[in-house]
């Protein structure tokens, strides 16, 4: 494993203004409130330090690691041939993040991207999303949240994606925008696929043919490029989309 990537990926947090920020907070979310499955792990990363204040869920389940003392620990463990994709997608969210348009809060959005990690046994694809904790009154942010899921395979894209109020102004490689991909009518049945509701059952809702239901969800599958409707209904609630 080529640690130097890693070290650049922590030294690009910690060269970041935001870490002289006051703690004063403008905007706060209960951490503790954030609901995860037994196949997430939560952690808050102090910016000032790049690294680990606090930790949810079973990281031994999910990470094979039985205590997470640092980002580190979850660094090393990204796969040899995802670990520059990692590090530059890294970049490009702080570089976004100080870039123009400047914010007098701090930005609302939610990245998210695919590696593969090895879980104590082999390399498995996890969905890795961060977003703003808390920041200070000048918009300045000073804790985020990490959140590391367990996927079941390697259907899911791995290109980041971006989503939130600024996320039209995100115009980096790495980002697909995932509220542009779809249109209106294919969140409207993609919702209602996520609620239960037949093709038949939507077609009637949304006065359209059946036909053009599963048309709809055939070029949604092959958009976010997933094998079936269970993986697009899956990803789209990780990619908080419905």
């Amino acid at each position: 494993m080529n640690s130097t990537f890693f070290t650049k990926a922590k030294q690009v947090q910690k060269n970041q203004p935001f870490h002289l920020a006051d703690e004063k907070s403008v905007r706060q979310i209960n951490f503790d409130q954030i609901p995860l499955l037994p196949n997430k792990v939560g952690y808050v990363m102090d910016c000032s330090k790049a690294d680990i204040v606090d930790v949810r869920g079973d990281t031994n389940a999910v990470f094979g690691i039985k205590e997470i003392n640092s980002i580190d620990q979850i660094y090393d463990r990204v796969k040899d041939d995802n670990v520059e994709r990692f590090v530059d997608e890294v970049e490009d969210i702080f570089s976004f993040s100080l870039a123009e348009p400047q914010r007098s809060k701090p930005y609302r959005n939610l990245f998210s991207a695919v590696y593969e990690l090895h879980d104590g046994k082999k390399y498995v694809p996890y969905l890795r999303q961060s977003f703003t904790l808390r920041g200070s009154d000048n918009g300045i942010i000073t804790h985020t949240v990490g959140i590391y899921t367990v996927q079941p395979d390697n259907s899911y894209r791995k290109e980041m994606t971006v989503l939130g109020e600024d996320a039209s102004y995100f115009h980096m490689p790495h980002a697909k925008l995932f509220d542009k991909i779809f249109s209106i009518r294919e969140l409207q049945i993609l919702t209602l696929i996520s609620e239960g509701y037949s093709a038949s059952q939507i077609a009637e809702s949304l006065f359209i043919s059946k036909l053009t239901v599963d048309t709809h969800r055939k070029n949604m599958i092959n958009k976010l490029e997933v094998n079936n409707t269970p993986h697009l209904v899956g990803l789209a609630k990780d990619m908080r989309l419905i």
